[in-house]
C-alpha cells in the first residue's frame, strides 16, 4: 500500500465540537459533513461526534445522496439536505425520512402534491435569501410560503434559515444586515402567528464573529475541523486541524551542479544537493499550481518542495543532511504547516485544500 495518507485526528474534531458548543452555550451545533466531510470522511465524522458527551441532534449535508450514504452507513441521526428539493429527490427525502431544504416554488409545489402520510415524513427546513444571492425564498414571500405548507393534512415545520455571505470579512457591516433582516423576519413570523421551527442562520463565520441573537442551531462546516473561515475571524475558540498529510521519502539522490529536476526544467541545481522523491502529487490533491512554493517536514525539519509538482510524486531539496529512505514527510498537520498554509500561497481557502484531497489517499482515522 502507499505511504501517502491523511491521517484524522479524531480527538481533534471532538475538541474542536465541543469548544464550538461551549463558544455557543445558547445554541446547539449542526456539524455539516457535506463533501464527505469536508474530506475527512462523513461517516468517521459523524460517528465521533456521536460519541461525545454532547451528541449532536442534527447533522446537516449538501445533497441528497450524501444523507442516503449516512443512512445506509447506519447513521439514524436527523439529516438536513441543503440541495432545493426536486422531483430528482424527493424519494430519497421519503424512503430515507431525511429533512429537505424548501427555496422555490417547486419544493412548494412538490409537498403539496404529496399525501397526508408522506407529509407526515418530511419536516421541511425552509430557506430564506437574505442575501447570499444565491438560493432561498426572499424573505416578503416567506409568511405565504410557510403558510401554504402548513394549510395540509399533517404539513408541519422543521426550521426558517438563511445563509451568510460576508460572516468572515473584516467588514461586518453587510452579514449584520442579513442577521437583521433574518431576525426582523423571524419577529414577523412570529407576530403572525405562524409557525417557523427552528431557527439557524450562522456558518463558521458567523459563528465566530457574531451574536448569535438566541437562534436555536449554528451550521459548523471548516471549524469543526480545525480552521477559521478567514484571517478577519474572532480567534476566541480554540481550533485544532483534524487532518494531516502524510507520505515517507521514496527515493533519495545526489544531483550535481546543472541538472536539472521534474518536468520543464524549472529547477537547475546550482550545487551538489541531495534531492528525494515523494509519491504524492496533484493526483492526490496537491495543488500543482503550489510547485517550488511549499515545504514539508522530514525528522522535524522544513525542507523545499522543487521543481515541477507531477501527477504522482513531488521533489525535495534535502541539501546535504542525512535524509535515509522511507523517513516520515509531512506535507501539512500539525507541525507548523496547515492547510491554510497552502490555501494562502495557493490564493484560495482551506477548505479546498482538505476537501480536494482526493479518494486514492486512504483516510487512517486516530
Amino acid at each position: 500500500m502507499r505511504p501517502t495518507k491523511a491521517v484524522i485526528n479524531l480527538s481533534n474534531l471532538r475538541e474542536n465540537y465541543l469548544n464550538i458548543r461551549k463558544h455557543c452555550f445558547s445554541s446547539k451545533i449542526i456539524p455539516v459533513i457535506k463533501a464527505d466531510g469536508y474530506g475527512h470522511g462523513a461517516l468517521e465524522t459523524a460517528k465521533a461526534l456521536l460519541t461525545t458527551d454532547f451528541p449532536p441532534e442534527l447533522f446537516a449535508v449538501a445533497m441528497a445522496e450524501e444523507a442516503v450514504f449516512l443512512r445506509k452507513s447506519g447513521i439514524v441521526t436527523p439529516i438536513l439536505v441543503f440541495e432545493n428539493l426536486s422531483d430528482k429527490n424527493i424519494s430519497e427525502h421519503l424512503e430515507h425520512s431525511l429533512i429537505p431544504t424548501i427555496a422555490d416554488s417547486e419544493g412548494l409545489l412538490l409537498m403539496g402534491h404529496l399525501t397526508a402520510d408522506q407529509r407526515n415524513i418530511l419536516s421541511p427546513a425552509v430557506k430564506v435569501d437574505t442575501g447570499m444571492g444565491r438560493l432561498g425564498l426572499l424573505p416578503e414571500d416567506t409568511p405565504e410560503a410557510l403558510r401554504s405548507l402548513l394549510s395540509h393534512d399533517k404539513g408541519k415545520i422543521h426550521s426558517v434559515y438563511t445563509h451568510l455571505a460576508t460572516s468572515d470579512e473584516e467588514d461586518l457591516t453587510y452579514a449584520n444586515l442579513q442577521s437583521d433582516r433574518y431576525f426582523s423576519l423571524i419577529m414577523q413570523l412570529k407576530a403572525l402567528g405562524i409557525p417557523y421551527g427552528f431557527t439557524h442562520f450562522s456558518n463558521s463565520g458567523g459563528i465566530h464573529n457574531l451574536d448569535q441573537q438566541g437562534a436555536d442551531f449554528v451550521r459548523a462546516g471548516i471549524s469543526l475541523y480545525g480552521y477559521y473561515p478567514s484571517k478577519f475571524c474572532n480567534k476566541k475558540v480554540p481550533l485544532k486541524p483534524a487532518m494531516s498529510l502524510v507520505s515517507e521519502v521514496a527515493t533519495i539522490r545526489y544531483f550535481k551542479a546543472g541538472e536539472s529536476v521534474s518536468y520543464g526544467r524549472k529547477f537547475i541545481i546550482n550545487e551538489p544537493v541531495q534531492i528525494a522523491s515523494v509519491p504524492v502529487g496533484y493526483a492526490d490533491g496537491v495543488p500543482r499550481s503550489l510547485s517550488g512554493q511549499i515545504s514539508v517536514m522530514i525528522g522535524g525539519k522544513l525542507y523545499s518542495q522543487t521543481g515541477t509538482i507531477t501527477m504522482d510524486r513531488m521533489m525535495i531539496n534535502c541539501g546535504n543532511d542525512s535524509i535515509e529512505k522511507h523517513e516520515k514527510v509531512t506535507l501539512f498537520g500539525q507541525e507548523g504547516i496547515t492547510a491554510d498554509t497552502w490555501a494562502r500561497l495557493a490564493n484560495t481557502i482551506s477548505y479546498e485544500i482538505t476537501c480536494g484531497i482526493s479518494k486514492r489517499v486512504p483516510r487512517e482515522y486516530i
